[in-house]
């Protein structure tokens, strides 16, 4: 199995939430390590642009790990991201939708 894009997309109705989430999400990634080491191999997150069709969702944040267990790692005993998780109801998030996968296709230029 291949590398893993899991897809996190928040309904923040403040602009303070949405700073306060990304900072949470600043602070998870740099400090999360899985034997000692960082394993997640990219992070993104940021506020959407407005848009009927993203019904409400305005924070998204991708992440990418090498495989499906270093996902799994990350959801279920990666310290900083429980730390993250512990602390995110103090943001107002409202809703989210949760989606991962493994790349089918990718087109870089």
């Amino acid at each position: 199995m291949g590398r893993i894009i899991r897809v996190i997309m928040c309904k923040i109705p403040s602009e303070k939430g949405q700073q306060d989430f990304i900072e949470l999400y600043r602070t998870m990634g740099a400090t999360a390590v899985k034997d000692k080491k960082p394993y997640i191999v990219s992070l993104t997150i940021g506020v959407t642009y407005p848009d009927e069709r993203s019904k409400g969702f305005n924070v998204v944040g991708k992440t990418e790990f090498k495989d499906l267990d270093d996902m799994k790692y990350y959801e279920i005993e990666c310290e900083a991201h429980q730390k993250m998780k512990a602390r995110a109801h103090e943001v107002g998030i409202e809703d989210y939708l949760l989606a991962y996968h493994e790349p089918a296709v990718e087109v870089t230029h």
